[in-house]
């Protein structure tokens, strides 16, 4: 994960949880959050039952969510380039795009 503030990172990995719950947590905090999936493990559905776990509007937490799916390598270097404007970026599955690095940029 990639983050914006130290303290908040500090924070959030004392906390054993996981990542859906991380995602919930900075959502549920105001922030927007860019989940960069490789791993094709995202669930929108868990983000649901969290929220309403925490009474909290669902919709609102996951408007501030954004999903970039990625196949390749190439599709995760433009992903993390569109993901710069989020205050937090999350990456999943990284090391399933490592097998395929040596797919061409027309793939």
């Amino acid at each position: 994960m990639i983050g914006k503030s130290e303290n908040n990172w500090k924070k959030i990995t004392a906390d054993k949880a996981t990542y859906h719950e991380l995602i919930f947590n900075l959502a549920s905090n105001g922030l927007k959050v860019c989940f960069i999936e490789c791993s094709h493990k995202f669930d929108p559905y868990i983000i649901t039952q969290i929220a309403r776990k925490h009474k909290k509007d669902h919709l609102k937490i996951l408007e501030r969510i954004f999903v970039i799916r990625v196949f390749n390598i190439h599709h995760l270097k433009t992903a993390i380039e569109k993901a710069k404007i989020f205050d937090y970026i999350f990456i999943s599955g990284i090391e399933r795009l490592i097998d395929n690095s040596c797919v061409s940029l027309k793939e």
